[in-house]
């Protein structure tokens, strides 16, 4: 769904819902965390940031969130603090990224995300 109109949008509400209620039960968890990932990520703009901050932080501080769903998330806010020139933010979140990367001995991806914070900090 498009990110201009997804604040008035049904398809958010129904979102919202089923996030709501399905959350901790027998439906797939897995699913239910991307969705929320996902809706997060529509919000990808500087006018709705705080939007994606709470839909992002609301995945990523979720128990049953996968690993790799997290580094996702870490990501896109990384991204959007980056976006809103808060540097100390968006590179706090990368360099947890990297510290996974390290423990799963993933030399492709810790060398890309070491090589994004080093064009960061400039």
């Amino acid at each position: 769904f498009p990110s201009h109109d997804i604040n008035g949008s049904l398809v958010l509400f129904w979102t919202k819902d089923h996030l709501a209620k399905g959350l901790g039960t027998s439906e797939n968890q897995n699913e239910l965390l991307k969705l929320g990932y996902y809706t997060g990520s529509m919000y990808f703009t500087i006018e709705d940031a705080d939007s994606s901050f709470y839909w992002l932080y609301f995945t990523l501080n979720h128990p049953a969130t996968l690993p790799r769903t997290r580094v996702k998330c870490r990501s896109m806010l990384a991204n959007c603090y980056s976006n809103l020139n808060q540097m100390d933010s968006s590179i706090a979140l990368k360099q947890v990224n990297i510290e996974y990367y390290a423990s799963r001995k993933d030399t492709t991806n810790f060398c890309v995300r070491i090589h994004s914070i080093e064009i960061e900090r400039f």
